[in-house]
């Protein structure tokens, strides 16, 4: 399972329990970039650092780094 598809499962299971805006944001890009047609301006480092760095609780702590790993695997595709 590549990174990308790991941070989706991850973000859906944080949007059952909580429709926050940054993380649909985040979730609406992986998406896109795992169907090959990721956003010319992809911003899903600049979406989770400015929401969640400092995380408030290690869990969130976790999807951050994960997150951020996938972003690394989008950005490495172009």
């Amino acid at each position: 399972m590549s990174k990308i598809q790991e941070a989706i499962q991850h973000t859906e299971a944080y949007l059952k329990l909580s429709q926050d805006p940054a993380m649909v944001a985040v979730l609406a890009q992986l998406k896109q970039a795992l169907d090959g047609k990721p956003q010319p301006l992809c911003s899903i480092g600049r979406i989770v650092t400015s929401n969640y760095v400092p995380a408030p609780v290690a869990e969130l702590e976790d999807w951050v780094d994960l997150v951020l790993e996938a972003w690394k695997e989008i950005k490495a595709r172009k």
